[in-house]
This record gives C-alpha cells, structure tokens and sequence, in this order.
C-alpha cells in the first residue's frame, strides 16, 4: 500500500500521464482499422453475397474482434490520467455547472478505463472474472462519460455563440478574436460528432442492445 500511495503523488503520475500519451496517437489508427474492419466484413458477410466473400468477410469480422481486444493492452493504467485531472478540478475557479460536468466526466471515464482493464486481466487469465458483466459496467461508464462530454460541448458552444454575438456588435470587429472564435466552433462541431456517434456504441455495450456490425462499424469509423 505504500509503494501504491507514493505512486500516487502528483509528480510521479504526471511522469505516467507523459508516457501513456505516446500510445493515443497508435491507439486511433488501430481503432479506425478496428471499426473500418467491423463494417466491411459485416458488408462482406451478406448472405447474398460469394461463400469466398462470405469468409473473408468473416475472417474481417475475426479480425476486428482481435483489434478490439489488443486495443485493451493500450489502455492498460490509462486511469491514471485521470487523477490529476481530478485534483486539479476540485481546486479550479471554473463556473459551478463546467466544473461539476468535468468532474463527472473524469470520473465516469476513470471507472470505464479501471472495469476496461479488470476485462483484458480476465481474458488473458491473469485472474478469474466475469468478463460480460465488466463490460457492461465499463459500457455503462463510457457511456456516461459521453452524455457528460455532449453537455460539456453544448455548453461551450453557447458560450462561443454567446461571445460572437459580442464581436459582432462592438465598435470594431476585432478580425483575431473572431477567426479564434471560429475555430473554437468548428472543434466543438467535430467534438460532438465523434461523441454523437460513439453514444450508440457504448449505450450498446451497456444495455444489451440490437446495433448491427453494419452500424457499429460505420458509427466508430465516422467517430475515428
């Protein structure tokens, strides 16, 4: 426990933090290959279409299954991000309703990374699990996590539109401020398409439900 507590101590996690980052870069590249994969072979797979096809459609699906698992190894201890993050949230100046939304988002996300571990532990067999009802949970929390992102960047949005509005009936048009302001729209609209589309996947993943590859595939290459 002592060792686990002076891990814990601000500097050594933000070293940790620093080194994890290296692998988000790699991570998406394989995620887009992940879900690029899910939604060919589940095209591929038709039952209308050649056996040959069939089974190489089925060899992508296969394949897609692989990358899902393999991408778990890189987010091996990425709950740790969030623990500065935390701290420094329960000590920022933000307005209450931000501060309250980042806060649940970091949370949310550090239960999702901590239950998307406990699954890759069990499925290497380092321990014995139950395996489903973890990803259920870690569904659930990534879930949860994105419903909070999506009122974060509502939020902003109307800051930014509320700022604009600003600009645009001052004296004179300050011509940085509105280029600024811009480019804040157009990453808050990037931000909540990838969001839009990852809700249906981890909603998915947490209550069961009826997605199709097809939609799975397209909804994470979109969102990649």
């Amino acid at each position: 426990l002592r060792v686990f507590f002076a891990f814990l101590e601000m500097e050594h996690v933000e070293l940790f933090v620093q080194l994890l980052a290296k692998t988000d870069g790699r991570d998406k590249i394989y995620r887009t290959m992940q879900y690029g994969a899910r939604l060919i072979g589940a095209i591929l797979s038709a039952k209308n279409k050649p056996k040959e096809t069939q089974e190489f459609g089925a060899k992508l699906t296969k394949f897609s299954s692989t990358m899902s698992d393999g991408r778990k190894l890189f987010r091996l201890w990425k709950w740790v991000n969030e623990v500065p993050k935390l701290a420094q949230l329960m000590g920022s100046n933000e307005k209450p309703v931000m501060k309250g939304l980042n806060i649940g988002k970091s949370l949310s996300t550090l239960l999702y990374f901590l239950f998307d571990n406990y699954i890759w532990i069990t499925k290497v067999q380092l321990i014995k699990g139950d395996s489903a009802k973890a990803s259920q949970r870690s569904g659930f929390f990534w879930f949860l996590s994105l419903l909070f992102q999506i009122a974060m960047d509502l939020l902003s949005y109307y800051r930014v539109q509320m700022d604009h509005v600003k600009l645009l009936t001052a004296p004179a048009v300050d011509a940085a401020a509105a280029k600024k302001l811009d480019d804040k729209r157009t990453a808050l609209h990037l931000s909540l398409l990838k969001t839009v589309c990852d809700v249906p996947i981890a909603g998915n993943a947490a209550f069961k439900g009826t997605l199709t590859p097809r939609v799975t595939g397209a909804l994470g290459l979109v969102s990649s």
